[in-house]
């Protein structure tokens, strides 16, 4: 959950790289209604990312914020459904916590977030279209939790604005 000040700072720097808008209270109050939701250091990285890339020079959707924030976890999430198919992540092998890399560790999470401990991931008889939208599904809640999503790993935008109000306090 994004703390209001960290939100009301965004939308502040939303709208200075935007300034094709005026934010008022109502704007704003609309956008806290649709994106307080979101994991901080998420939202934090989506706005980065949206500043950074952006061609349109309008003001971004609430919809376009949240695409950033869930959006390019797709991707990765899909990428990371292939690699659970592999044999390593059996019912059996599920148990064996050997070393891993960081993408093996995020994965083995989701699969034991999304089906338990007792591991029902990968049973012949489940519907694995289901088990690819549940995976994905998770991978992109756990990934953001975990901050190992791609974007997550840039510059917090967060710390940036904590040394700007340092440096404003020397």
């Amino acid at each position: 959950m994004i703390e209001d000040v960290v939100f009301a700072q965004l939308m502040r720097r939303l709208e200075r790289a935007f300034p094709t808008v005026k934010l008022t209270k109502e704007v704003v109050d609309l956008y806290w209604d649709f994106l307080n939701d979101v994991n901080e250091d998420a939202l934090i990285q989506a706005v980065s990312f949206m500043i950074a890339t952006r061609k349109d020079p309008r003001f971004p959707t609430v919809g376009e914020l949240r695409a950033a924030v869930f959006g390019s976890l797709e991707l990765k999430a899909i990428e990371a459904w292939g690699q659970a198919k592999d044999p390593k992540f059996t019912r059996h092998r599920m148990e064996e916590e050997g070393p891993e890399n960081e993408d093996d560790q995020l994965v083995r999470k989701v699969i034991r977030t999304a089906w338990g401990r007792e591991q029902h991931f990968g049973r012949a008889e489940v519907n694995e279209a289901a088990d690819r939208r549940a995976f994905i599904d998770t991978y992109k809640l756990v990934a953001v939790r975990e901050r190992k999503a791609p974007e997550q790993r840039l510059l917090s935008a967060k710390q940036f604005f904590l040394d700007i109000g340092q440096k404003k306090e020397e």
